[in-house]
């Protein structure tokens, strides 16, 4: 599952940043994401932002190898052929989980050159992290967050391949109706108990 959900986001990263190349886009930082002379592009940068460390270091390190066994396959097969075989470098950034350490972790990945970058977990950070995108002209493509406000914001370069929190609270109520339906009850009232952080209020709400 991991390594389907790796694969899903470097296709769909690579998707945009082979656009970028082959447009010669390359951010407000100057640097090229993709080396090599001109016609003949060598390797790709990509970024991975995720809490690599702290309380959150287990999930954030299992997103991570899931990135890094996309970016191997792609790279056993041959590499990017719409790029001549370039083949794909992963920067990989550590947010701590904490929002500034996130905006700070993709000025970094500019710098290097990333063509885009994939994260991050948690609502805070990748609000904060996508708005240093944005600004960056990076795409960020967001892994695993639920807040609303990631995609209502009017950005151009910040993707989603994740449900917000409105879809999946209208999808737990689709399944108390279900749940009426096949049992021959009807339960009229239902407890939430969620925890207070982005993902637990922002689906509770």
């Amino acid at each position: 599952m991991k390594k389907k959900l790796g694969l899903t986001l470097l296709a769909f990263l690579l998707a945009i940043g082979v656009t970028a190349c082959n447009s010669g886009s390359t951010g407000d930082s100057g640097n090229e994401g993709a080396s090599g002379s001109q016609g003949a592009v060598k390797e790709v940068k990509i970024g991975s932002l995720h809490p690599l460390s702290g309380a959150l270091a287990i999930d954030g390190q299992q997103m991570e190898n899931a990135v890094k066994m996309a970016v191997d396959e792609v790279n056993e097969a041959g590499g990017i052929q719409s790029l001549g075989g370039a083949k794909v470098v992963l920067i990989s950034g550590d947010s701590e989980n904490k929002p500034e350490k996130g905006v700070s972790e993709v000025q970094r990945m500019a710098r290097e050159g990333v063509v885009g970058i994939v994260g991050t977990y948690t609502s805070a950070v990748t609000l904060a992290a996508t708005q240093e995108a944005e600004k960056q002209k990076i795409p960020f493509v967001v892994d695993i967050t639920v807040s609303n406000e990631v995609t209502e914001r009017g950005f151009k370069y910040t993707f989603r391949i994740q449900p917000n929190a409105k879809l999946m609270s209208e999808n737990f109520l689709s399944y108390f109706k279900e749940l009426n339906e096949s049992t021959g009850n009807q339960l009229k009232t239902a407890v939430i108990v969620h925890e207070e952080s982005g993902f637990g209020s922002g689906i509770a709400s």
